[in-house]
């Protein structure tokens, strides 16, 4: 990554206003075509745009999917609703 890269990362879905709702995942990309995603401070997985597809890796580098769009590799990962401890 250069150094211009680096300080024009942007976190999608953070914004000045302040904390974030519990759950919502925070999406950057360090560099064309790789994309990292973070929830609460946990590091959820990546998607890279490999060919025609955008392939999504979990937390522990594990294939999650290929996918036709970025925004069903992404959901892959990061589901709306966050998962809830069982009881």
């Amino acid at each position: 990554m250069t150094p211009a890269a680096h300080h024009e990362l942007a976190l999608e879905g953070a914004t000045a206003e302040g904390p974030q709702p519990a759950g919502t995942a925070l999406w950057a990309e360090p560099e064309p075509g790789f994309w990292v995603a973070a929830r609460e401070g946990d590091f959820l997985g990546t998607v890279t745009l490999e060919g025609m597809n955008y392939v999504a890796r979990d937390a522990t580098g594990s294939h999650a999917g290929a996918f036709g769009t970025l925004a069903a590799a992404r959901a892959s990962l990061a589901p709306l609703e966050p998962c809830k401890e069982p009881s």
